[in-house]
């Protein structure tokens, strides 16, 4: 079903060709080699923390040990990890934080009430292009209500707001090079422009990925990770939680037993990690 506008295909045809550009300096792809993939290792018990390992393998480290923490998102500079954790609160009602590469330096960025019939649970940041903004999701409870929108905050925790009030529940935000906003509701990938912001269909799927340096969407439909230049975009690998390099040449990506990188054309495959049985490696984040 071809339900990109023209005005999205064009926008990605540019950034992919200037992603192109940019790659074919050898200092941007040495530095897609050695940038740091950090994510989330998840039990089935439901025990999460945020490690950090280079894209062959090695260099494998933990960078929480509250083993209440996930969805690692690196900061367009590369000094800085945020991420969701429900370490200071009840388990189920995440918040969300800032801590440095190395894992040090903490930092609560949100603050809200928890009470048994009124309370939030934020996750999956996501970063705007010039490092001052977050915007995540939050589910809102109320009684018997709920509701789950995005919502947007400077990295200081202030300026809150939301950016979605919709019955659908919105996910996965992530900004393009220019600063678009993607994000996926009810299995299609949108975006989010103008002022006041108008949600715009792009493709069916979910989980959509840009790199910071612009560049194709990536996103998953149907349990495989495509990459799209503009309309349907053919299957690169099975999996989920696509994230680029920040030249836009080779995916991170979840496999049924570890992580994975692989070349925008869905050739190169190469393991990351590898995951015993009952433990998953999810939602990497290549930093830039």
């Amino acid at each position: 079903m071809q339900t990109t506008t023209k005005l999205t295909q064009a926008a990605l045809a540019a950034a992919a060709a200037a992603a192109l550009l940019v790659g074919a300096a050898p200092a941007s792809e040495g530095a897609a080699r050695e940038g740091l993939i950090a994510f989330e290792r998840r039990t089935g018990t439901g025990v999460a923390d945020i490690y950090a390992v280079r894209p062959d393998g090695t260099g494998l480290r933990r960078l929480t040990r509250d083993r209440r923490s996930f969805d690692p998102a690196w900061s367009p500079d590369g000094r800085r990890i945020a991420f969701a954790s429900d370490r200071d609160g009840p388990s189920g009602a995440p918040e969300l934080y800032i801590m440095n590469a190395d894992g040090s330096n903490v930092r609560r960025l949100t603050t809200s009430p928890h009470a048994p019939d009124d309370w939030r649970a934020s996750s999956a940041p996501a970063w705007s292009p010039d490092g001052k903004r977050l915007v995540f999701v939050r589910l809102t409870v109320r009684g018997s209500s709920s509701s789950t929108d995005l919502w947007e905050a400077r990295v200081d925790g202030s300026g809150l707001r939301r950016l979605t009030a919709t019955r659908a529940a919105e996910g996965s935000p992530a900004y393009s090079s220019a600063g678009t906003l993607f994000f996926d509701r009810r299995g299609v990938v949108y975006t989010l422009e103008g002022s006041p912001p108008v949600a715009r269909k792009v493709e069916l799927g979910t989980s959509p990925a840009l790199a910071v340096g612009g560049g194709p969407l990536a996103y998953v439909r149907d349990g495989f990770v495509r990459v799209t230049y503009g309309g349907p975009g053919p299957r690169v690998a099975r999996g989920s939680d696509p994230a680029w390099a920040a030249d836009a040449r080779r995916l991170a990506y979840a496999g049924s037993d570890g992580l994975f990188t692989i070349a925008a054309d869905g050739s190169r495959r190469r393991r990351v990690t590898r995951t015993a049985p009952l433990v998953h490696d999810l939602a990497p984040s290549w930093r830039p």
